[in-house]
């Protein structure tokens, strides 16, 4: 079986160095996004408990969980929370970068 990668140079999350080649990968950070829940809702004078409400949830737990960094909110959920707060997704999510050494294609292509 014959099996070829291809890694396109254009992408800025692909870094070359000689025969290596590193991937920057995007990880949500938790913490940070709770934090950036919390201080969207204080901005715009929105509770928990109107989020609950807002959002249809059974339990104002899921909105504490979101704000101290122990769960993410679903893909549907920060859709939601976007036009609540009339910003992007982006600008709840908060990204780290963790640095992904890749193998050369040829060490890949061998194993």
């Amino acid at each position: 079986m014959n099996t070829s990668i291809f890694i396109s140079e254009s992408n800025t999350n692909y870094i070359t160095n000689g025969n290596s080649k590193t991937f920057m990968k995007p990880v949500v950070n938790l913490s940070a996004t709770g934090t950036n829940i919390k201080t969207l809702m204080k901005r715009n004078g929105i509770s928990a408990r109107d989020l609950q409400f807002l959002m249809d949830f059974p339990y104002i737990q899921t909105i504490y969980n979101w704000t101290r960094g122990i769960n993410l909110p679903t893909i549907d959920n920060l859709v939601v929370l976007s036009k609540i707060f009339n910003v992007s997704i982006n600008d709840i999510v908060v990204t780290d970068m963790v640095e992904i050494n890749l193998k050369p294609a040829a060490a890949i292509m061998s194993a």
